[in-house]
């Protein structure tokens, strides 16, 4: 195998696990049924597979609550809110998969919900990024 097929393989493997991770992350923090005892340990291995995933030069964007813009890396699967062009602004609404980067290059597209924002109201503030 060559190193470019090397690391193409490795790329999308560290992809799958830096996606597997976020959705773990994601399901911890949203309050998921997991047992009391587990939360500290499931909290622990999540870390350390960001910090492996890190050390690897993998990481993951979550763009929730984020302004859309059409040059992002994301696969838009729905727009909700508003009707027709009345939106004055698009939001990134739910991301249902992290925008994946390895090496600092976008290896997987992610995928969001966008929500159509309408009015001269003033978006609301995003959340802070969690540190990867």
């Amino acid at each position: 195998m060559s190193g470019h097929e090397e690391a193409v393989l490795q790329g999308g493997l560290l992809a799958d696990l830096a996606l597997e991770a976020w959705r773990l992350s994601k399901s911890i923090s949203d309050g998921a049924d997991v047992p009391v005892g587990a939360t500290v340990a499931v909290r622990y291995s999540v870390r350390k597979m960001k910090r492996i995933l890190e050390e690897s030069g993998c990481g993951y964007v979550d763009l929730t609550g984020h302004s859309y813009d059409a040059g992002m890396a994301l696969d838009v699967l729905s727009v909700e809110g508003g009707s027709g062009s009345d939106a004055s602004e698009l939001l990134v609404k739910e991301m249902v998969s992290p925008i994946i980067l390895w090496k600092g290059r976008v290896l997987r597209h992610g995928e969001a919900v966008l929500q159509k924002i309408t009015g001269a109201g003033a978006l609301p503030e995003p959340p802070k990024e969690e540190k990867r």
